[in-house]
């Protein structure tokens, strides 16, 4: 098991890839923005990865997600150039998706877990710091 901060960082740089693609759809958003559909099949994947990453799947968490793994499967790097993910859209189709139960959190916020799954994410809020000081020390040693 990975200490909070160290799981940030990891989900920031996974990408899980072996997922058909997804529709590309274009929308203005102020200036002209592309917009991917994810299909069930998608926000799955991004559910289950983050599972496997103990993060729970916050819809924000689970956008950036399904974003990655665009990105992934079409070779792009994660940043301005891949498509956006549409909220309203993400929460939509998570709402459909047979398996997922969807709940709401805070103000427009949304979780997604699996029904009749176990959950154990990692509450990245917490002080609590199951690691011993040395490896702290020994990971800034090696960053350096």
């Amino acid at each position: 098991s990975l200490p909070a901060s160290v799981a940030i960082i990891l989900v920031m740089a996974r990408s899980e890839n072996k997922s058909n693609g997804a529709k590309q759809l274009a929308r203005p958003l102020g200036r002209k923005a592309r917009y991917i559909s994810p299909k069930c099949a998608d926000v799955l994947q991004a559910a289950r990865s983050l599972y496997a990453d103990q993060l729970e799947p916050f819809g924000r968490i689970l956008l950036r997600r399904v974003r990655e793994q665009f990105a992934a499967r079409s070779r792009l790097p994660c940043d301005d150039d891949v498509p956006l993910v549409d909220p309203k859209d993400l929460h939509r189709i998570c709402m459909v998706c047979e398996g997922l139960c969807v709940e709401a959190v805070d103000g427009n916020e949304f979780s997604v877990t699996f029904l009749g799954e176990p959950t154990n994410f990692v509450d990245v809020c917490s002080d609590l710091d199951p690691y011993m000081p040395d490896l702290w020390d020994a990971l800034a040693s090696h960053l350096d």
